[in-house]
């Protein structure tokens, strides 16, 4: 399979709470999950259950002694084994104030992939 993304993916463990929202922006499934790895254009989940693809999402980042708060699409959902699946979150709308506090904790989001 080609390599599709533009961002360079770091290893990163990180608690995370979510919540999925309908087409209404209501919610209707909250979750705590952890992630394999991170960009400045998404995150990769482990999770115990899938969550529909295209759905939007609102994710809650434990970095550091902060929370960090993105809102994103499912873009991809792979069974790993048993109920454990992966998640791809693509991010909308990640402005240059939420991007900036990543990189205090993440610098290399930020290099090419060259």
């Amino acid at each position: 399979m080609k390599e599709l993304r533009k961002s360079i993916r770091v290893d990163a463990q990180l608690f995370i709470s979510y919540d999925i929202l309908d087409e209404n922006g209501k919610v209707v499934q909250a979750g705590m999950a952890l992630s394999e790895d991170l960009s400045k254009s998404g995150v990769k989940i482990k999770d115990r259950g899938q969550i529909p693809l295209d759905r939007s999402i609102q994710i809650h980042l434990a970095v550091g002694d902060e929370v960090i708060d993105l809102n994103g699409k499912v873009r991809r959902v792979q069974k790993v084994s048993g109920n454990n699946y992966h998640i791809g979150v693509e991010f909308q709308e990640l402005d240059e104030k939420i991007l900036k506090r990543l990189i205090r904790f993440y610098p290399d989001i930020v290099k090419s992939k060259n």
